[in-house]
C-alpha cells in the first residue's frame, strides 16, 4: 500500500463524515432541537466554571462537554490548581491522590512507561484527545497542564488500542482573554533549579486571535548518588476565533530531557534496606540518556448550526531516545557480588494522527440524542537498535565503578511500521428527565509490519478490534445518580518486548482483550463544588503473554489476569478557603490463568489498599489575609515486587508532604513544601528483587511566582 493511499482513504472517510449532520438536520427538521452547548476544546472546562479543585464537567470521557454526574464511568478531574499546590513538576504527582491508580514501571525513570490503572498496567495515554505514550515519550511537564482527567474502566470504545483498567488524558493550556505574564522560580532539595514562564498575549483589537506560551528550564540532582537529570520545554499554541461559529487552535511541544538512567536498588535475599537507598548501582561514566519528543497540532471546529459542531484536528510526534545504562543482571547474596550489563538504546518514533468529528443534538419521539460520529488514522513507524554486552561486576556493599570498553553486540534492531483505521460513534440518549443511556462502539483495522534486521525476521499482521460500552445513569435527586456500565477493550500484541517469541512458526499472537463492569453512585453537593463517586468494579484481561513452559525463552498466549474492587473519589471545594480531593481504593488483582505463575499471585505493583488525601486552607478575609496552609498523606499497602510467585514483595508506608503559602501581593505568591515530613522510608516500584525504586526521603522546595 503506498502512502498516497494511506491518507487518501481516511480523507474519503472524512467527507463521508462532514455529510453526516447534514443528513440528520434534513431528517429531523421541523422536531424541537436541542441546544448545544458552548463549543469547548477537547477534555476542556470553561475557566469560569474550574475553581481550586473542582471541575464539574469534562469532555475526556465522552468527547462532549457533559457534566462528570451524568457519565456512567469513574470520571476523576484535577485541575492544575492540584499540580500547583502539590509543587509538581511533572504529571504523576497528581495522580497519587486518585483512588484506583498505583505506580508502575517507570523504565529507570526516563518516563511514566507503565502506569496501573484498577490493578491493571497500561502504556497508554492520551494528550488533548490524541492517544500518545506508545513508545517512549518523556513525562509532560506540568508547566502546561491545564487539567489531568483519570477514566478508571475501559475507554476504548472512544480511544481504541488500550487496557481495561482505564485511561489518562492530559489537556494542556489553552489561550485566554487577557494579557499576562507569569514568572516562576524555584529552588530545592539536591540541587533542584527550576523556572517557568506562561505567558498570554490578545494578538488582536477584536481578540479574535489570542496567544500563548509555556517555558520551563530544569535542572536537578538527586537523593541518589550520581544522578542527575537536566530539562529544558517549550510549548506554544495559537487560537484563532473569526466568528462565532469558528476556531482554529494550533500547538506545538518540545522537549529535551536528558537524565541518568536508574534502575534503584537490589534486595537481599528478598529483604530491602540492606544498602542506603541512596547507592547507585549502575556506571555513572555512563552519563545521561537523551529523550527529545516534538509535537504540532492543529484543531478546527465549525459550528453548522445550533445542534451541530463539525471538528477537523491532525497531530505529528517526532521522538527519539540515545544513551548508555548499565544495569543490573546477578547477585551473589552471600558475597554482595552484582553482575552487571552494559546497553546502549538508540530509538526513534514518529507518529502522524488525523481524526474528524460532528457532534450533534437531535430529539426523535420525545427523546433527546446528543450524537458523536468520529473518524481516526494513525500512522506510526519507529525504529530501536538495543546492543548490550556483559560488563565489570560491582559489590554492593563497597562499590568500585570502573568504565567498562566491551564491545556491545546487537540484541534487537527493530523496524515497525502500523496503520491504524478507526470509526466510532456514540449515543447519549435522555430517556427521561431522571434516566439517561449511553451507548457506543469503536471499530478499529490495525496493520503492521514488525522486523527485527538482527534475526532478519518479518512478521506482518492485520487486526480488527471492537470495543463497544453501554452505560445507564439514573439520578435519584438531582444532585445524586446511581450508574452501571459494561465496556470491552482490546490491543494488538506486537511490540520491542514480545516480537518473535511465538512457540510455532513466530506468528504474531492474537490481541489482548478486556472486558469491564462498573457500578456506582456519584454525587454533586454543596450547590455543585464537591463531586465524589464511589464504585464497584470487576475487570478481566485475556490473552496475556505466558512463559512457554517447554522453551523459556518463548511465549505461549493462555494467560488471563482479574482484578476486582472498590475505589472512592472526591475532589471539592468545601469553602471559599477550603479545597480538598481525596481517593482510596480497595483492589484484589490476581492471575487466574498461566502456565509459570500459579493462579492467585498478586499482580505486580498493586496493593490491596492505597489512600491519598490532600487539603488546602487558606485565609481569605482578616489579619491572616494572604497566607495558606496544607498537607496530603499517601497511604500504600504491602505490594508484589516480581511479577513471578517468588513471594517478593515491597512493604507499606504513609508518607506526608506539607504546604505553606503567602500572596505578597495580588500578582505575588511565596509557596514552600515539604516532601516526606517524617523521612520515611518507602519503596514506590519494583521490577523484581534487582531493580525496586526508592522513594524521595525528606527533601524542600521553595517557589516565587509573580504575575505581570
Amino acid at each position: 500500500m503506498t502512502n498516497s493511499q494511506h491518507f487518501n482513504r481516511p480523507g474519503l472517510l472524512g467527507l463521508a463524515l462532514i455529510a453526516l449532520p447534514g443528513l440528520a438536520l434534513a431528517q429531523t427538521s421541523g422536531e424541537t432541537a436541542i441546544n448545544l452547548p458552548p463549543v469547548t476544546v477537547q477534555g476542556v472546562v470553561p475557566a469560569s466554571e474550574t475553581e481550586g479543585y473542582h471541575a464539574p464537567r469534562s469532555s475526556s470521557a465522552t468527547k462532549t462537554d457533559t457534566p462528570l454526574i451524568d457519565v456512567p464511568q469513574t470520571v476523576v478531574a484535577m485541575p492544575k490548581q492540584l499540580l500547583e499546590d502539590t509543587g509538581a513538576t511533572n504529571v504523576e504527582k497528581a495522580l497519587d491522590y486518585v483512588g484506583g491508580i498505583t505506580k508502575g514501571n517507570n523504565f529507570g525513570g526516563l518516563n511514566l512507561y507503565e502506569m496501573n490503572l484498577r490493578g491493571l498496567k497500561t502504556t497508554n495515554s492520551a494528550k488533548n484527545g490524541f492517544t500518545t505514550g506508545r513508545r517512549y515519550d518523556a513525562t509532560s511537564d506540568a508547566a502546561n497542564i491545564e487539567q489531568v482527567d483519570v477514566l478508571l474502566g475501559p475507554s476504548a470504545s472512544l480511544y481504541g488500542r488500550g487496557d481495561p483498567g482505564g485511561f489518562v488524558n492530559i489537556v494542556t493550556k489553552k489561550p485566554l482573554t487577557e494579557n499576562f505574564t507569569i514568572l516562576q522560580g524555584s529552588i530545592g532539595s539536591y540541587g533542584l533549579y527550576r523556572g517557568t514562564v506562561d505567558a498570554n498575549a490578545i494578538m488582536s483589537d477584536d481578540k479574535s486571535l489570542l496567544g500563548r506560551a509555556n517555558v520551563a528550564v530544569e535542572s536537578r540532582d538527586s537523593f541518589r548518588d550520581h544522578v542527575s537529570s537536566d530539562r529544558q520545554f517549550f510549548a506554544p499554541v495559537l487560537t484563532w476565533q473569526p466568528n462565532s461559529n469558528n476556531r482554529l487552535t494550533i500547538e506545538a511541544e518540545a522537549i529535551n530531557d536528558e537524565r541518568v538512567f536508574d534502575r534503584g536498588v537490589v534486595a537481599v535475599n528478598g529483604k530491602l534496606g540492606v544498602i542506603p537507598i541512596s547507592r547507585f548501582l549502575g556506571e555513572p561514566s555512563d552519563g545521561k540518556i537523551e529523550n527529545r519528543n516534538y509535537m504540532a497540532s492543529a484543531r478546527l471546529e465549525h459550528e453548522i448550526s445550533n445542534d451541530w459542531t463539525l471538528r477537523a484536528a491532525m497531530q505529528a510526534k517526532n521522538g527519539s531516545m540515545y544513551g548508555y545504562a548499565t544495569e543490573p543482571n546477578t547477585l551473589n547474596a552471600t558475597t554482595g557480588v552484582l553482575t552487571r550489563r552494559r546497553a546502549l538504546r538508540d530509538y526513534t518514533w514518529h507518529s502522524a494522527t488525523t481524526q474528524f468529528e460532528a457532534v450533534g443534538n437531535l430529539e426523535t419521539g420525545g427523546i433527546g440524542h446528543t450524537l458523536l460520529a468520529g473518524l481516526e488514522y494513525e500512522r506510526a513507524t519507529s525504529s530501536e537498535l538495543f546492543t548490550r554486552a556483559n560488563v565489570n561486576s560491582i559489590n554492593i556493599y563497597n562499590p568500585v565503578y570502573s568504565p567498562s570498553s566491551a564491545t556491545l553486540s546487537p540484541v534487537s534492531d527493530l523496524k515497525d511500521t502500523s496503520d491504524n483505521y478507526a470509526l466510532y460513534l456514540q449515543d447519549q440518549i435522555s430517556l427521561t428527565d431522571k434516566l439517561e443511556a449511553q451507548l457506543g462502539f469503536r471499530a478499529d483495522w490495525y496493520e503492521q509490519d514488525f522486523a527485527n534486521r538482527v534475526s532478519g525476521k518479518s512478521v506482518p499482521q492485520s487486526r480488527q478490534g471492537f470495543s463497544p460500552r453501554a452505560g445507564l445513569t439514573y439520578k435519584v435527586v438531582p444532585d445524586v445518580a446511581l450508574y452501571t456500565s459494561v465496556a470491552k477493550s482490546f490491543r494488538p500484541v506486537m511490540d520491542s518486548h514480545t516480537g518473535f517469541t511465538t512457540a510455532a512458526g513466530d506468528q504474531p499472537f492474537e490481541p489482548e482483550t478486556g472486558l469491564g463492569y462498573e457500578a456506582g453512585v456519584k454525587t454533586e453537593l454543596l450547590d455543585k463544588r464537591l463531586n465524589a463517586t464511589a464504585s464497584v468494579f470487576h475487570l478481566t484481561k485475556k490473552n496475556v503473554l505466558a512463559t512457554n513452559p517447554a522453551d523459556t525463552n518463548t511465549y505461549i498466549q493462555t494467560g488471563e489476569v482479574r482484578s476486582k474492587g472498590f475505589d472512592l473519589n472526591l475532589t471539592a471545594n468545601l469553602l471559599p478557603e477550603w479545597r480538598v480531593v481525596a481517593g482510596y481504593a480497595y483492589i484484589d488483582a490476581e492471575v487466574t490463568k498461566d502456565t509459570t505463575i500459579a493462579v492467585g499471585t498478586r499482580l505486580q505493583n498493586i496493593p490491596m489498599h492505597s489512600f491519598g488525601l490532600w487539603s488546602v486552607y487558606e485565609f481569605l478575609h482578616g489579619p491572616m489575609k494572604g497566607f495558606g496552609f496544607g498537607g496530603g498523606v499517601n497511604a500504600v499497602d504491602d505490594r508484589a515486587g516480581s511479577s513471578s510467585n517468588d513471594g517478593f514483595m515491597l512493604p507499606s508506608y504513609a508518607k506526608v508532604d506539607l504546604l505553606g503559602f503567602y500572596r505578597i501581593t495580588e500578582a505575588a505568591k511565596l509557596s514552600l513544601n515539604i516532601i516526606n515530613l517524617f523521612d520515611t522510608e518507602y519503596y514506590e516500584r519494583a521490577l523484581g528483587p534487582l531493580r525496586v525504586v526508592p522513594g524521595e526521603p525528606l527533601s524542600a522546595m521553595a517557589s516565587l511566582s509573580i504575575k505581570f
